[in-house]
């Protein structure tokens, strides 16, 4: 899933495992979303440029709520690792609000007191 939130991620996971089931399919999907990011001194800034303009076609509210939904501090990513993964999501990944590579280590800055279970 991309771009929502982990509430409907969750009601699309259970969606998928239905249809997974019905299909008469062994074991479990693989579960994916994506979520945006955007760190540092600039976070709102950035992620509003870049969501509000990324987004544009859906029009003025939905292109806004797509920038207010971007984690923009520490305390956000852990809230979004940790309802995602409660949410069955085996694999979420964090698209950045802007293209300075320092974004990268800003969310790695982000994670790590959230410890290896976040990375297996």
């Amino acid at each position: 899933m991309g771009g929502g939130g982990p509430d409907q991620f969750a009601a699309a996971v259970e969606q998928l495992r239905a249809a997974w089931v019905s299909e008469g399919r062994e074991g479990r999907p693989r579960t994916m979303a994506l979520a945006y990011s955007s760190l540092g001194e600039h976070a709102e800034a950035h992620a509003r440029q870049y969501l509000l303009n990324y987004y544009a076609f859906l029009g003025a509210e939905l292109s806004a709520l797509m920038a207010d939904r971007a984690a923009k501090d520490p305390d956000a990513i852990g809230a979004y690792v940790f309802a995602f993964t409660a949410a069955g999501c085996d694999e979420l990944i964090m698209v950045p609000g802007s293209s300075d590579p320092r974004q990268v280590e800003l969310l790695a800055d982000a994670i790590a007191p959230l410890g290896d279970w976040c990375f297996s």
